[in-house]
């Protein structure tokens, strides 16, 4: 859906002798006000278009106790989260962890292989950015499946995108913009299978509602009845994914 307009400044606090940095958001979209911890901007207050941003540092000591044990899990989350790609012997693919090999070659240039349940790099210069070498795979074939799940569930939803792109967005997985483009994240294509077709479900939705009303989530629980498994699975191990 569209991005909201958005206002922000940080700043911190102390809970029970820890120093914590927060962002006070305000959108224009919300509803209420909200505390939580996002992927990249870390812990965040957003106000809708009432109420005073001074009321911020109030809001996180009354729920000081939630605060300090969502940072607590976020910090664990990320002390396990896999090497950037390229930096280990192993890779997520489709929610499964697969071998990766890396081998230098004469050829004509980088080429990524899978093949019994391994990745084979194969680089004409050892020096080769093995990183950017997979992303570049990881985006062509996300393009290629993205593409795929979004032209079935679009048919059953009988909507018709005009554009579907897929992108290196740092704190969303989707988006839909108001003119029906919808925007994905390459990096679903590390995840299960049924969290990539939420997330497609989820944009696709939003054609019919711009919004997270009673009726959206309803439409959305028609086409993946099991969302909140998948939306939990997102909210649990999406930072990992993103490290």
């Amino acid at each position: 859906m569209p991005k909201a307009p958005e206002t922000q400044i940080t700043k911190s606090i102390q809970l029970d002798g820890q120093h914590v940095e927060y962002h006070v958001r305000r959108n224009t979209r919300a509803r209420r006000i909200w505390i939580r911890l996002e992927e990249s901007e870390g812990l965040v207050v957003v106000f809708p278009r009432w109420g005073s941003l001074s009321w911020a540092a109030e809001l996180l000591r009354r729920n000081k106790e939630w605060v300090l044990q969502a940072i607590k899990k976020h910090e664990e989350r990320m002390a396990i989260a896999p090497p950037p790609l390229g930096k280990g012997r192993t890779l997520m693919y489709r929610g499964r962890i697969m071998g990766l090999r890396v081998q230098s070659l004469a050829c004509p240039g980088p080429a990524v292989k899978f093949s019994r349940g391994e990745f084979i790099v194969r680089l004409p210069n050892p020096e080769s950015p093995v990183g950017e070498v997979l992303e570049a795979w990881y985006r062509q074939r996300a393009e290629v499946v993205i593409g795929r799940r979004v032209a079935y569930f679009a048919k059953r939803l009988g909507l018709k995108p005009k554009k579907v792109s897929v992108k290196n967005q740092k704190s969303r997985w989707g988006s839909c913009s108001s003119n029906g483009g919808l925007n994905f994240n390459w990096r679903l294509l590390l995840a299960p299978p049924g969290v990539l077709d939420y997330v497609v479900i989820h944009e696709l939705c939003h054609m019919r509602h711009p919004d997270h009303s009673d009726r959206f989530w309803a439409l959305v629980g028609r086409y993946c009845p099991f969302f909140d498994k998948y939306r939990d699975w997102l909210q649990e191990y999406g930072p990992l994914l993103r490290a």
